[in-house]
């Protein structure tokens, strides 16, 4: 009888090891991203960016967008607290377990058709694009932004176009 609850312990301590799961031995990704955003806008609270995040194939070469090799078009949005977060827990960004850098590839304002190669965005009054590269062991990671409007000229002939 002794045998058998020394047995029955050794049974309920091996699975308890067994179902204790990576989520409770911490993320086998890597570490949760935090971003912080550098740029001429002044967001508001509900304003969102999107992101393309690539895992470096060659860890010293800067990735190419669009080999969705890690995440696609996830949407970040802003806060009242002035904080950036990811809208859903799919968005969320972890360093690469094996080290290998990331590259992160932004966008504003976000657009659920985004493609790789293609943003569809109607009216916007404010186009801007950043990136955040070679993120490796680090949880805080400061993307900058350009604003894209800013190299646009418009020239309008001094003409009658109407005639």
């Amino acid at each position: 009888m002794y045998k058998q609850k020394i047995i029955a312990c050794l049974f309920i301590l091996a699975l308890l090891y067994a179902c204790s799961s990576e989520e409770d031995s911490g993320n086998p990704e890597g570490q949760l991203v935090n971003l912080t955003i550098e740029s001429p806008h002044t967001f508001k609270a509900g304003d969102a960016i999107g992101l393309f995040v690539e895992k470096r194939t060659n860890p010293n070469a800067q990735s190419t967008v669009g080999n969705s090799n890690y995440k696609t078009n996830i949407k970040w949005v802003y806060k009242a607290d002035g904080s950036w977060k990811p809208a859903s827990s799919d968005d969320m960004i972890y360093t690469s377990a094996d080290g290998i850098p990331l590259d992160i590839y932004a966008y504003y304002p976000y657009s659920e058709q985004a493609k790789v190669n293609e943003i569809a965005i109607a009216l916007p009054l404010r186009i801007m694009t950043g990136k955040a590269l070679n993120i490796s062991n680090t949880s805080s990671v400061k993307l900058t932004f350009s604003d894209k409007t800013s190299f646009v000229k418009v020239i309008i002939p001094d003409i009658d176009i109407l005639s």
